[in-house]
């Protein structure tokens, strides 16, 4: 009996493997990668690398036109993208200092346009 459970239990593990291995072989994402992904498509690499360099390098000042496509954006996607970033290793220690001028350069391009009303993100991932 216990070796039939055994086997039950090998047999679902089997299919579950090959359940998530199928959806990645046909190229299915999750929902938080397509969050990602909707708000990568927001922000222009050009823009997007300014404020990158900004909040990850300390280097550099974001244009107008970057403030204005981090706006239009709207401040979930912002914060998505910024613990998206937060999770490579190479990131690792920064979270304050990434947070802190993720916040400020918001600030900054809120002052110079109107933040987006439309939300990319849904609550659970603000």
């Amino acid at each position: 009996m216990a070796r039939l459970n055994l086997i039950s239990t090998l047999i679902v593990f089997f299919m579950v493997m090959i359940s998530g291995s199928m959806k990645m072989a046909i190229g299915q994402q999750t929902r938080y990668e397509m969050i990602i992904a909707n708000c990568r498509r927001r922000i222009p690499i050009e823009e997007g690398q300014q404020i990158f360099d900004y909040i990850f390098k300390n280097k550099g000042v974001p244009s107008l036109e970057a403030c204005d496509k981090l706006v239009q954006g709207g401040q979930a996607c912002h914060g998505v993208l910024i613990r998206d970033t937060l999770k490579n290793p190479l990131f690792k220690g920064l979270e304050a200092e990434a947070n802190k001028r993720g916040a400020e350069i918001w600030d900054k391009c809120a002052e110079n346009g109107v933040a987006a009303s439309g939300n990319c993100v849904p609550k659970n991932y603000i």
